[in-house]
């Protein structure tokens, strides 16, 4: 599924803000991705929020597995990874 949106303003140009959401569901694995850009300039990497997500995940009667991963950058020098 992907979704996009966005709010765009003629006299204030830095309060534009564009919204991209996908999230793809299998049977054994859920990924997610969100991308934020914001600004007058929307090519911009300074003004870029990205999210992403992955779990994998087998359920069963005698084990279950779960593993979750995740990642964030702003300003193209930050990153959080691993849960």
């Amino acid at each position: 599924m992907f979704i996009f949106s966005s709010v765009i303003f003629k006299k204030n140009k830095d309060y534009n803000v564009a919204i991209t959401t996908k999230l793809n569901n299998k049977q054994r694995s859920t990924s997610t991705n969100l991308d934020i850009r914001y600004g007058a300039k929307a090519k911009d990497e300074n003004k870029r929020i990205y999210l992403t997500s992955m779990v994998r995940h087998e359920l069963g009667w005698k084990a279950s597995d779960l593993d979750i991963n995740g990642e964030i950058q702003h300003l193209a020098s930050v990153r959080i990874a691993s849960i």
